[in-house]
Order: C-alpha cells, then structure tokens, then sequence
C-alpha cells in the first residue's frame, strides 16, 4: 500500500513537471497527455 502512495506522488509530481514544461513551451499535446495521465491515475486509484 506504501508503494503504491509512493508511486502514485511520483507519478502526480512528473505530470506536474510536464504540465509546467508543456506550459513554459507551449506545447498542447504534452498538457493534453499529462491530462489524460492524471485521469488515467485518478480512475485507476478510485
């Protein structure tokens, strides 16, 4: 159960990092890929 919490502020906190990168270069597809990671992570964790 602990690494299952690990992994998944390890995986919020990469979407995080993307998002921002995706942000500071504009770049759609990555913000529309870290979206559907997160929902992906949001379903599989509910």
């Amino acid at each position: 159960m602990t690494a299952l919490l690990i992994a998944g502020i390890c995986l919020i906190g990469l979407g995080a990092y993307t998002l921002f990168l995706g942000i500071a270069r504009n770049d759609r597809r990555s913000l529309v890929a870290v979206v559907r990671l997160v929902v992906e992570v949001f379903h599989l964790d509910h």
